[in-house]
């Protein structure tokens, strides 16, 4: 049974939707523990989350349903770290 290129694209990027999260686990834990935002720019996660949700709408609107699901699982924990900078630095 051949497995269509597409269909090996779309399994490829499931299966890296769930490694992108964890990425980011280190640096939420660093940023809860320490209660720091040294060296850390929020000028760049708030553009990185702005390109993702330019692609988050590519994905829905050609109804890109694993790349949709890739973005999101991205999006989510950066818009956690996100927030975690803009408390601890402003609050």
């Amino acid at each position: 049974m051949k497995v269509s290129k597409n269909a090996l694209a779309d399994k490829l990027v499931y299966m890296t939707s769930f490694v992108i999260p964890l990425i980011f686990l280190p640096q939420i834990y660093v940023l809860v523990q320490s209660k720091t935002t040294a060296g850390i720019s929020l000028l760049m996660l708030i553009f990185s989350a702005l390109v993702q949700a330019i692609y988050l709408f590519k994905a829905i609107v050609s109804h890109q349903r694993a790349l949709t699901v890739s973005v999101l699982s991205s999006l989510i924990p950066l818009n956690g770290v996100i927030i975690l900078v803009i408390y601890y630095r402003y609050f």
